[in-house]
């Protein structure tokens, strides 16, 4: 069996996020999602976003981050996060992210509102993360 440049380099590209993901399981990823909460300026309006696009994406297995934890692991990859990361470095990463998802088509419909995919998770886990937790 052959194997294009497209299928070789879509392997490829799934063994890494298989790595990555495998890498974040185990970490403590308490810090971000600390972080994450405590750049959300209007933590009211960020999670009524999260909780329309949790229900919205409710039995959708390609989405698959219901929870925080998997909401968490999934940001933590995206925005090459690690613990001793600054707030303005986090911010800067969830910035920059957000912009290449829109450059790259990586949005998502919510209530009629065009959001990048990274926007939506993030405001997914503000919604899910308890209510007394900020950094």
């Amino acid at each position: 069996m052959t194997l294009s440049r497209r299928q070789l380099l879509t392997h490829f590209a799934t063994g890494i996020g298989v790595l990555a993901v495998s890498g974040c399981r185990g970490r403590d990823l308490t810090p971000l999602i600390d972080a994450l909460v405590d750049l959300a300026i209007t933590r009211d309006s960020l999670s009524a976003i999260g909780e329309a696009y949790l229900s919205d994406r409710e039995g959708l297995p390609e989405q698959g981050a219901s929870s925080i934890e998997a909401l968490a692991e999934r940001l933590a990859i995206d925005l090459d996060w690690s613990v001793d990361q600054t707030r303005h470095e986090l911010s800067d990463r969830l910035v920059r992210r957000i912009r290449s998802d829109f450059r790259d088509s990586k949005t998502v419909r919510v209530r009629g509102w065009l959001l990048s995919e990274t926007e939506a998770r993030w405001a997914a886990l503000v919604a899910l993360a308890p209510a007394g937790r900020e950094g």
